[in-house]
């Protein structure tokens, strides 16, 4: 189990590449940073020859929400899209500053106090984070996935 939330996964599928490419051009909101969330498309992301970068597009932004990067190649009987879902990059700097600071706060607690209580509720209070997130982001990631598969499927 990796120290980050990630998760791979390779899909068949029966169609060509540019089939696929065009399925999810056709589901997907181009957007860039800083553009505002906008209902109407399932997704949001860039989608580009070489891969796509995609993320459900929701009501409301979510941090747990998976970036999924992926690339489609060319497959024997079609098609074969791998995908990559991943925290984004500020989702996963915050998990592991607040980690670094609960480590340091149970050491500073423990070894410069003696304070074992303290420490074993600090240390606690990081572990519920770290497991919270790693919930959350399977949850996120299973609704993504049903959301990926069928516009795939369709």
């Amino acid at each position: 189990m990796p120290f980050i939330p990630g998760k791979s996964v390779i899909e068949e599928l029966p169609l060509p590449k540019e089939e696929v490419m065009e399925k999810l051009l056709v589901e997907t909101q181009t957007y860039l940073p800083g553009e505002p969330f906008r209902r109407g498309k399932k997704l949001r992301g860039l989608v580009k020859e070489s891969g796509f970068e995609v993320s459900l597009n929701p009501e409301f932004p979510g941090r747990f929400l998976p970036v999924v990067t992926g690339t489609v190649e060319k497959g024997g009987k079609g098609s074969k899209v791998l995908l990559h879902y991943q925290l984004t990059k500020a989702t996963r700097r915050s998990l592991v500053i607040m980690l670094s600071v609960t480590f340091l706060a149970t050491v500073f607690f423990v070894a410069g106090y003696g304070r074992w209580i303290y420490g074993s509720i600090t240390f606690s209070m990081g572990l519920v984070q770290y497991i919270l997130t790693w919930k959350n982001f399977r949850l996120q990631t299973k609704r993504t996935s049903r959301v990926l598969k069928k516009i795939l499927h369709s």
